[in-house]
């Protein structure tokens, strides 16, 4: 078999590789309403507070282009954090509040981020109760507000609201309705994006809710996706799911249409579910 990973600048992502990524015992997600509100901290008297999180994937730029302030990496693991003065801290605790629901994540793409998670606690959230009305039963109040919550943050959202192009991960070819799809059309309607396919699965793909993320990645491989070499050279795609769960499925795809298409990859989810590690 022929490597292509020393053609191309990012290499083919492998079962191995993702399995390791995902059990390495590091966060994968920041959400500042939940799981991050103690980012921003009173530190000591040379900086007055400190901004620290567990890694640098995708907020780490977006940070920097919106604050002008710079994260340092931590002696200590994959965090990253800076000291702030009495004057910077209000940017960086408007930061916050501006991405207070979003999603950070870190994973195989060029950035990933979901709007919201899925649940707070035993209920879901706003926005997951948005994407369970579109979802399960096709309510076009609640795409329409998917869609607009989906634009809204991308036109506001440094490196994405500089895609020229969304698309949706492909659904399996007998799918009848496909919240994803219908979003990315949407967005791409409202902001004037370039809506593309980035491949399709030439053989069948069945449902992947219930299987382990290996088990996911073996139905993947088996499915045989197969990239558009439309896309090549487009710059940037965000790539649009309704859930995202273990990741899988939008890294194996995102990763591919990165490999073979030379572009970048921005995940961007409705929702992400409750544990870093599901379905391990």
């Amino acid at each position: 078999m022929i490597s292509f990973s020393g053609i191309f600048g990012i290499p083919l992502l492998t079962k191995k590789e993702f399995l390791a990524s995902k059990e390495d015992g590091s966060p994968h997600r920041i959400c500042f309403a939940t799981t991050h509100s103690n980012a921003l901290s009173k530190y000591n008297d040379k900086f007055p507070y400190k901004f620290s999180l567990p890694f640098r994937a995708t907020i780490e730029e977006i940070f920097k282009i919106e604050t002008r302030l710079t994260l340092f990496h931590s002696k200590f693991g994959i965090g990253v954090w800076c000291g702030l003065s009495e004057d910077e801290m209000p940017t960086v605790r408007d930061f916050m509040e501006r991405h207070r629901d979003h999603v950070f994540l870190r994973d195989n793409l060029d950035a990933s981020m979901a709007l919201s998670m899925h649940y707070h606690e035993n209920s879901r959230t706003p926005l997951g109760d948005l994407e369970y009305a579109a979802k399960y039963h096709q309510d076009q109040g609640a795409i329409g507000k998917l869609i607009d919550l989906a634009a809204q943050f991308i036109s506001a959202t440094p490196l994405y609201k500089d895609a020229k192009a969304i698309a949706p991960v492909p659904p399996r070819p007998d799918k009848q309705f496909d919240l994803p799809t219908i979003v990315a059309t949407g967005v791409s309607q409202k902001l004037g994006l370039q809506l593309v396919s980035v491949g399709e699965w030439t053989k069948p793909k069945g449902q992947l809710k219930e299987k382990t993320v290996g088990e996911k990645w073996d139905a993947l491989e088996a499915a045989q996706f197969q990239t558009n070499p439309e896309i090549k050279g487009k710059g940037a795609i965000i790539l649009m799911d309704d859930l995202y769960q273990s990741g899988c499925t939008m890294n194996f795809v995102g990763n591919r249409v990165q490999h073979h298409a030379e572009v970048d990859v921005y995940g961007l989810s409705v929702v992400k579910s409750a544990g870093d590690q599901d379905n391990l």
